[in-house]
């Protein structure tokens, strides 16, 4: 796990990605969700470039970046700045459904056991946003309705208590125990009023 941010302009990382593409190279790439924000890659033997490697200690503070739902949000999630501002962070590691939840005075992540019990669950308390599915048994769930507590408080896993970002952490280490991390797609599933509203991504498992 590297980062070239210290090294290189925004023109040589996005020129980097693009011959690792072009190579046939997978590459997942994290962002650090604290200052200064860096960019990490997870690619074998980066033996041509300057790069420094991730710290064992600053592991947990890994999040996976927001992928595109559509050829336009590829174009618009484009990486065109190295800041070690939030503003990274906002722009290119989180979506909105976890930036109505930062704006809300209560969220939590929870977990539902199929699509049934997520529909039910919507007729009390309102819209939620299914996240996938992880660590080979949580369904992922999220709601701004602290009404979840009332008779559902058994379903939750991590709660926001100072924001959403250290709330994606505690899921990522408290809950996958770093063998898993949230995923985040410019389109994000929901359950409303016992229906189920899907996305067109291909690569997201939807609810069952």
């Amino acid at each position: 796990m590297i980062t070239l941010d210290p090294y290189y302009s925004i023109e040589m990382y996005n020129h980097f990605l693009t011959a690792l593409d072009n190579n046939g190279v997978n590459c997942d790439i994290y962002c650090l969700a604290k200052p200064p924000f860096h960019f990490y890659l997870d690619i074998p033997n980066p033996l041509l470039v300057n790069y420094d490697e991730l710290p064992d200690n600053l592991r947990k503070y890994l999040v996976n970046i927001t992928k595109p739902a559509t050829p336009n949000d590829t174009y618009l999630l484009q990486r065109r700045f190295i800041d070690d501002s939030i503003k990274t962070y906002n722009k290119y590691a989180t979506n909105l459904p976890l930036l109505e939840a930062e704006n809300s005075n209560y969220a939590c992540f929870f977990m539902v056991r199929n699509r049934e019990h997520a529909l039910q669950l919507s007729n009390e308390i309102g819209k939620i946003y299914y996240f996938g599915f992880y660590y080979k048994k949580y369904k992922i769930c999220l709601t701004t309705n602290e009404n979840i507590k009332l008779q559902n408080s058994n379903l939750i896993l991590v709660e926001k208590e100072t924001n959403t970002i250290q709330m994606e952490l505690d899921l990522n280490f408290k809950i996958f125990k770093l063998n898993d991390r949230l995923k985040k797609y410019t389109q994000t599933p929901y359950i409303l009023n016992g229906r189920y509203y899907p996305t067109q991504i291909q690569q997201f498992n939807h609810l069952v």
